[in-house]
């Protein structure tokens, strides 16, 4: 069961919003709409997941932008150029990730041509990138369909946010259509470097407040209507959350009035029995440092304290391009991944995290999809190696025989294969120092630092063993 009045049609992702003592200002466009179209058969089959438009939905709420339809679509030209011009009719921002690259099935920009009677042509620009990047000029080789574009594109680079450099491929918009790539790490490093170019204008505030609870919403249905009632000009939101191991509903309650806002929060807040609120922090990676320093001091938890001084040890001596996480998306390198970041950005807010995993073999969809998330939220740098443990490794280190320290998360009381593959590693590649900050920790000591900082993790590991 839902309560809901005014309020954006999808359901908000708790890494867009404030936690539950914290009030947001989104910047709310005035009668700004979009859709999104998200093209690729590998998403029809059941292939890939769809991260793209709940990444692109989410940050367009944030400014304010009401997403109206998301569209998923096949590599059929006609049948893009048909949606694309229906899209662009009714709503002021039109969104494509996918089908932009080199191969066959590659024809966004062509059908987006289509869509608007116009001719794809070579753009100077890209070809001057092209030819740099894939080391060719020949105008009809595959890596030059990335710069065939339609005839009155438009380029708007923007700024990286993990170099602070120009983007090295821009974002390309036709009318009111803005173009971007289906892989979900380049959509979203993209995405984030234009979108405050493309969707600057014409803001009006809005404020946000979210409260997170451990209860159902019948337990709580009588006193969010009684306050719904009594503010009719706040637009309230009641979205449950199966399955999850901090809250079971999230509470959204916005105005254009700050006071009205916090009033009809403060309202609501004082009829919700305490036990049934959740200090759900929604940016956990934001001061992370900071966080994780706090939770050792205030629980008294002298292993975290000890993780922290051995992860800081080799931060002094080596530079962040010589060391690496394995990340395999269990609950111990979710651990791991946070604890090493958090000693990162305390240096350097530009350092960036290298991370490697190993597959023996497929992960499933949900898997894949959350490595994925976690990639862009740490702004990882992740590569795979797929096969046996033992020679994935020393694959891994015929690659990279620069890294000098490579982190491993292996708790005291699990016999997992990455001990296995820690303790293969030490034996046959004694040049590098593989280190488990993790080592006297144990799996309720994991699940009891991802529950108290809201780490992000797998509901495919949603129970503590």
């Amino acid at each position: 069961m839902a309560f809901l009045r005014k309020i954006s049609p999808f359901c908000l992702n708790g890494a867009s919003i404030s936690n539950t003592s914290c009030t947001s200002v989104v910047l709310l466009r005035k009668q700004s709409s979009a859709g999104i179209i998200v093209i690729g058969e590998e998403i029809l089959k059941g292939q890939v997941a769809d991260t793209n438009s709940h990444f692109i939905a989410r940050h367009l709420f944030d400014r304010g932008i009401k997403v109206k339809r998301i569209s998923v679509i096949g590599d059929e030209e006609d049948e893009i150029a048909k949606e694309v011009l229906l899209f662009s009719k009714n709503f002021s921002y039109v969104i494509t990730t996918g089908g932009i690259g080199p191969t066959h099935d590659d024809v966004t920009f062509s059908a987006i041509a289509k869509a608007f009677g116009e001719e794809v042509k070579p753009h100077p620009e890209l070809v001057k990138l092209c030819a740099d990047f894939f080391k060719t000029e020949d105008l009809n080789s595959p890596a030059m369909k990335l710069a065939h574009i339609p005839e009155s594109a438009k380029l708007l680079y923007g700024i990286d946010q993990s170099t602070g450099k120009r983007t090295l491929y821009p974002n390309i918009s036709v009318h009111n259509v803005y173009i971007f790539p289906g892989i979900p790490i380049l959509m979203q490093k993209l995405f984030l470097a234009v979108q405050e170019e493309l969707f600057k204008e014409g803001n009006e505030r809005i404020h946000v407040k979210n409260l997170y609870l451990s209860c159902t919403e019948v337990d709580f249905a009588e006193h969010l209507n009684h306050v719904v009632s009594k503010y009719p000009s706040v637009t309230f939101g009641s979205y449950p959350k199966l399955f999850d191991r901090f809250y079971k509903v999230h509470v959204t309650i916005q105005s254009v009035r700050k006071e009205e806002c916090e009033k009809a929060y403060n309202d609501l807040l004082a009829l919700i029995p305490r036990e049934f609120i959740v200090n759900f922090d929604t940016a956990p990676t934001q001061n992370s440092y900071e966080k994780i320093l706090n939770f050792g001091v205030q629980k008294k938890k002298n292993h975290v304290q000890n993780a922290v001084e051995s992860i800081e040890q080799f931060c002094e001596i080596y530079r962040p391009a010589e060391m690496c996480v394995v990340f395999n998306g269990d609950p111990e390198s979710v651990v791991l991944t946070h604890l090493i970041h958090g000693c990162l950005r305390r240096n350097s807010e530009s350092a960036n995290l290298n991370g490697v995993t190993f597959m023996e073999k497929p992960y499933t969809s949900e898997l894949e999809q959350f490595i994925q998330e976690t990639q862009a939220r740490y702004n990882m740098k992740l590569e795979r190696f797929s096969g046996p443990l033992s020679n994935t490794l020393n694959a891994f280190i015929d690659v990279h025989e620069h890294f000098k320290a490579v982190f491993v998360g292996c708790v005291a009381d699990e016999n997992s294969d990455l001990l296995q593959l820690l303790t293969y590693a030490e034996k046959n590649h004694p040049t590098i120092q593989w280190v488990n900050p993790l080592k006297d920790w144990t799996k309720t000591d994991v699940w009891d630092f991802i529950d108290s900082l809201s780490l992000p993790y797998s509901t495919f590991n949603n129970s503590k063993k």
